[in-house]
């Protein structure tokens, strides 16, 4: 028997994007209008992809920035922040 195999898709909507980050689309397109999120590409009217690659990048980048951070900010990563 032949097994399918997927082809691996190399760009992702905005669903699948928001999906991959649990978050909502309004939460991706409020992460790029603040500059914290890589812009998809128009590719039409009110049609916007994204490079996987572009967003395993931005994934790898916020890896290495929770690496680099001191212990004491990377324990308290998303956190509520109280004033002593």
């Amino acid at each position: 028997m032949n097994a399918i195999t997927p082809i691996p898709r190399p760009y992702l909507t905005e669903q699948e994007v928001a999906d991959r980050f649990n978050v909502s689309t309004a939460t991706i397109r409020r992460w790029i209008r603040e500059g914290a999120f890589p812009r998809g590409l128009r590719i039409g009217t009110g049609t916007t992809r994204w490079r996987l690659s572009d967003i395993e990048a931005y994934e790898a980048s916020l890896t290495w920035a929770l690496c680099t951070m001191p212990m004491d900010v990377a324990l308290d990563f998303g956190a509520a922040q109280t004033e002593v």
